[in-house]
C-alpha cells in the first residue's frame, strides 16, 4: 500500500508543478510593470485589472522627472511579492494579500562605458 501510494505522488507531483507566467505592461506614464505569478488572469481590454495567485512578484519601475526640462529618468524598481494580488492598468494601483513583502527601491546596477 505505501509503495502504491508513493509511485501515485511521485506520478501526479510533476504534473501540478508548472512554470511561473510572466506579464510585462507599460503603463500610460512610459514606465514598465512586470508581473510573476503561478496564475495571471486579465479582466477585459486594456486598461484592465490583473488577478494574480501563487508565488505572485511585481516589479514596478520608477521613473522620476530629472532636470529642468523634467526628463523622466527611469532607475531601479520597486519589487512587491504576495501570496495573491490585484494589479490595475489604468492607475498602476497594486492590492496584495498573503505574506506582503515590499522592496521600497532596488536600483539597476551601472552600466559600464567602454
Amino acid at each position: 500500500m505505501r509503495i502504491a501510494i508513493w509511485l501515485f505522488l511521485c506520478l501526479v507531483s510533476p504534473l501540478s508543478a508548472q512554470a511561473p507566467l510572466h506579464l510585462v505592461v507599460a503603463l500610460a506614464s512610459g514606465s514598465r510593470v512586470s508581473l510573476t505569478a503561478n496564475s495571471i488572469v486579465r479582466d477585459g481590454d486594456y486598461p484592465s485589472v490583473i488577478r494574480m495567485a501563487g508565488a505572485v512578484e511585481i516589479q514596478s519601475q520608477v521613473c522620476l522627472p530629472i532636470g529642468a526640462d523634467g526628463k523622466l529618468v527611469c532607475d531601479g524598481y520597486t519589487i512587491v511579492r504576495a501570496e495573491a494580488a490585484t494589479f490595475h492598468e489604468a492607475t498602476g494601483k497594486i492590492e496584495a494579500a498573503g505574506s506582503v513583502t515590499i522592496m521600497p527601491l532596488q536600483h539597476e546596477p551601472a552600466t559600464k562605458k567602454p
